[in-house]
C-alpha cells in the first residue's frame, strides 16, 4: 500500500515554491504582486485555520505592531517546544468576530512575503489610501476576496478537488485533529 501526500501539504509545497519565485522577480508587475498577495493570504488562512475575513482584513497598522514578544509570566509557563515555536513565529492581532482581537501566526516565509508586499505596493498599482495588506490594486478600499483567493490558489496548485478547500472545512479539520 502506498501513501499519498495530503492535499494541504501539496498546497503548502506549491505556495512556498511560487512565493520564492515571485519574491525574486524584480521589477514586479501588478499581476505578479497580486499573485504574491493571493499566495500569502492563502498561506495565512490555511496555517491559522481562521475565518477568512479575519486575515483578509489585515491592516498595515496591525502588521506594524506584530511581534514575537509574549508576557513574561505566560512565557515562563510554556514548554520548551512552545518556546521554540514562539521564536519562529510572529503574532499579529486582527479584529475578529464581535470586535475581539484574534491572533494570526506568521511563519518566516509569510512574514517575508508580507514585508515584500508592503514595500512594493505603490510601484504595483495599490492606491496609497488603501490600508489593507492584501489590497486590490487600483482600489481605495478593496481587499482580496478570501474565498476566491483560496479557491484559485488551490486550483493552481493542482489539487484534485480545489472547490472543497474552504476556511470552514480547514477549521473543522483542525478541530477534529485536535480532538484526536
Amino acid at each position: 500500500m502506498s501513501f499519498q501526500k495530503k492535499p494541504i501539504s501539496d498546497l503548502r509545497e506549491y505556495q512556498v515554491k511560487r512565493m520564492k519565485v515571485l519574491m525574486e522577480a524584480t521589477p514586479r508587475t501588478e499581476v505578479e504582486w497580486r499573485e504574491l498577495a493571493e499566495l500569502t493570504l492563502s498561506c495565512v488562512l490555511v496555517f491559522n485555520a481562521r475565518r477568512g475575513s479575519e486575515a483578509a482584513h489585515l491592516l498595515m497598522e496591525h502588521y506594524a505592531t506584530a511581534s514575537a514578544d509574549v508576557d513574561p509570566v505566560l512565557h515562563s509557563s510554556l514548554s520548551s517546544v512552545e518556546k521554540q515555536l514562539l521564536n519562529r513565529l510572529k503574532v499579529v492581532n486582527v479584529v475578529g468576530k464581535r470586535v475581539r482581537p484574534v491572533p494570526l501566526l506568521l511563519t518566516a516565509d509569510m512574514d517575508a512575503a508580507t514585508k515584500d508586499l508592503i514595500e512594493t505596493r505603490t510601484v504595483c498599482g495599490v492606491h496609497p489610501v488603501n490600508q489593507f495588506v492584501f489590497a486590490l490594486p487600483h482600489s481605495q478600499k478593496g481587499h482580496l476576496s478570501f474565498y476566491n483567493t483560496l479557491r484559485r490558489v488551490a486550483h493552481n496548485a493542482g489539487l484534485k478537488k480545489p472547490h472543497l478547500l474552504t476556511t470552514t472545512r480547514v477549521r473543522k479539520h483542525l478541530a477534529t485533529m485536535a480532538q484526536v
